[in-house]
């Protein structure tokens, strides 16, 4: 099928059957302990034939070059500020047939930040007793992250640099983002909102295999547009200038062009909307 060189403000609907650098290895640290009264405890999942016991961490410590947190089944989201350091605040849940055999289990969880490396070290469990942990992290702008959690979602806001982000089971969301950001989740949602008139750095790459894929934009904004997907449907609600055939692929660029957004969905939609 030919279509017209330009498409018109109109919405385009396609329906489709390096070397990481080591950081140094000590950090000072200061730990200090929340009642589980914090309202962030109150959003804690778990069987509710089970009982709970929550505590929240306030950690703090230098930048590294690179910050990297991984967790198996908790969130993790990390925003970029003015500060130097980086401050994080850390989740620990349990649960347990009792509250005291709960408590017991978050008291024995240790996190540990070696080399810029955040991840939790605790005890043992299985059956009806288990621990989890989430991070909520405030970094400077410019720093290089690598997130990774099994389940749970991973949230970046206004940074840039060396960005990675994965989870198996959970949503991705990514805000105003720049530098070489590579966003992936195996079943869940990936939202991405740009800002400025161009992406600044390498470029985007968002890919998702069992969820849907969002891109929110400027109107005017500049880039190398790639998104395909496999199963499902593909719009974007802006003028873009094609050439050839379209099939379930959309490979144009966006304005003046510029560095390029890689959008990928196996098994669902993929929207580009503007802002």
């Amino acid at each position: 099928m030919k279509l017209s060189p330009v498409i018109p403000f109109a919405v385009l609907t396609l329906l489709a059957a390096g070397p990481v650098a080591r950081a140094e290895k000590s950090f000072n640290f200061e730990q200090s302990r929340a009642s589980s009264s914090d309202d962030w405890c109150r959003d804690s999942e778990g069987s509710r034939d089970r009982e709970h016991f929550c505590e929240v961490r306030t950690m703090t410590m230098a930048a590294p070059s690179m910050l990297a947190v991984e967790t198996s089944n908790g969130s993790i989201a990390v925003t970029g500020s003015a500060r130097r350091d980086i401050t994080m605040q850390v989740k620990v849940v349990a649960q347990a047939d009792t509250s005291s055999e709960a408590k017991s289990i978050v008291a024995d969880v240790t996190i540990l930040t070696e080399g810029g490396h955040v991840q939790a070290e605790g005890p043992k469990v299985s059956g009806r007793r288990g621990w989890w942990v989430s991070y909520r992290i405030e970094s400077p702008t410019r720093q290089d992250v690598d997130l990774g959690t099994s389940n749970g979602s991973v949230t970046l806001t206004g940074l840039a640099g060396t960005l990675r982000a994965d989870t198996s089971n959970g949503s991705v969301h990514a805000t105003d983002l720049s530098g070489d950001v590579k966003l992936s989740t195996s079943n869940g949602s990936l939202q991405v909102v740009l800002g400025g008139s161009a992406w600044s750095g390498a470029g985007l790459d968002a890919t998702t295999s069992n969820g849907s894929l969002r891109v929110e934009m400027p109107r005017d904004y500049s880039a190398h547009l790639d998104a395909r997907t496999g199963n499902g449907s593909l719009n974007i609600d802006r003028p873009v200038t094609i050439t050839g055939r379209m099939g379930r692929e959309l490979v144009t660029d966006l304005g003046k062009g510029g560095a390029p957004l890689r959008l990928r969905t196996s098994n669902s939609s993929l929207k580009i909307t503007q802002r």
